[in-house]
């Protein structure tokens, strides 16, 4: 039996490559969480969001490429501290 990810170094399936190009050119919103942002193909996603509108929140512990030339906003802090506050402010927002 074959688990439900994949594995570095493999391809990603072409319908789910698909669904994430998909997503990223019609989101308004990108949280990047905890990644170096250095691994594609989900490498450029941010980038593709971007460039369609989208404004990218970057929550990571360490600067990345992300911070230097994407992210609207770079919050450096543990994942589990500042997601529950990004998810209080969006909430307030609607």
């Amino acid at each position: 039996m074959r688990p439900n990810f994949v594995f570095f170094g493999e391809g990603i399936p072409p319908e789910a490559h698909q669904n994430a190009m998909d997503a990223a050119r019609g989101c308004d919103l990108m949280l990047v969480v905890g990644t170096s942002g250095t691994v594609a193909p989900a490498s450029f996603l941010p980038g593709i969001a971007k460039e369609h509108g989208a404004y990218i929140v970057e929550i990571n512990l360490a600067r990345t490429e992300i911070t230097r030339q994407i992210a609207d906003l770079s919050i450096h802090e543990p994942a589990g501290l500042a997601l529950p506050r990004v998810v209080t402010a969006l909430v307030e927002l609607n």
